[in-house]
């Protein structure tokens, strides 16, 4: 609903549909991925960024009408689409968004979101060497360890008795549960002023997907 005025004859001075298309065209340009990279370079550049231990969460979006990523979650019990991001200790998003259709395994998705991380740590001169990687025990398995491990980072997950049959004849694992009780309580204090928090992150996606969700016939506020 952008604040669009009126002119003498009072019509609208422009339709929301040319706002509209010009944002759709400056997503394959790489407008916002710029805008969100330079975002998270000024918070590194004013030391404001701890990366020390980076939480890594996942969540499903409702929606009820057509639109693209689109499915029925049975464990959610929703249909929707599912995000994972990477956020600091100070719940600032430090890397791009992974959009999947909602009945995908968060486990896999993880291994799509690193490389975001390390692409954004590489272009803005982060070192996450040695960062320790919080995640929820959904993404306790092999695989993810390892990928976390090759990227010189250590990973925080808790037991997944599933994955714990597999696992118990590899790798020590390495678990604190101060720091996943700090990754459990983190988007509560992403509502504090003054910071690019995790929750208006997700307050913009949730309205940018009920936006995209609408039928086609019905238009786009």
């Amino acid at each position: 609903m952008p604040p669009i005025d009126r002119n003498a004859q009072g019509l609208p001075e422009i339709h929301y549909m040319r706002i509209y298309r010009t944002f759709r065209r400056w997503q394959p340009m790489g407008c916002i991925d710029a805008i969100f990279s330079n975002s998270v370079r000024r918070l590194h550049d004013d030391q404001l960024l701890d990366l020390a231990v980076i939480h890594g969460n996942g969540t499903t979006t409702a929606a009820k009408k057509d639109g693209d990523n689109l499915s029925f979650s049975g464990h959610q019990h929703l249909k929707g689409d599912k995000v994972v991001a990477f956020f600091d200790r100070h719940c600032n998003v430090i890397a791009p968004f992974v959009i999947a259709a909602g009945n995908r395994n968060e486990s896999l998705l993880l291994r799509d979101a690193l490389p975001r991380l390390s692409q954004i740590a590489r272009a803005i001169g982060m070192d996450l060497q040695g960062a320790i990687v919080s995640l929820d025990g959904v993404y306790d398995c092999r695989v993810n360890r390892k990928v976390i491990f090759n990227r010189g980072m250590v990973p925080n997950i808790p037991k997944n008795l599933r994955a714990h049959k597999i696992l118990k004849r590899g790798r020590k694992r390495r678990f604190n549960p101060a720091i996943f009780e700090e990754h459990a309580f983190a988007p509560l204090s992403a509502c504090l002023p003054g910071k690019t928090s995790f929750a208006a992150c997700y307050c913009a996606l949730n309205a940018s997907v009920r936006r995209t969700t609408r039928s086609r016939r019905s238009p786009i506020r």
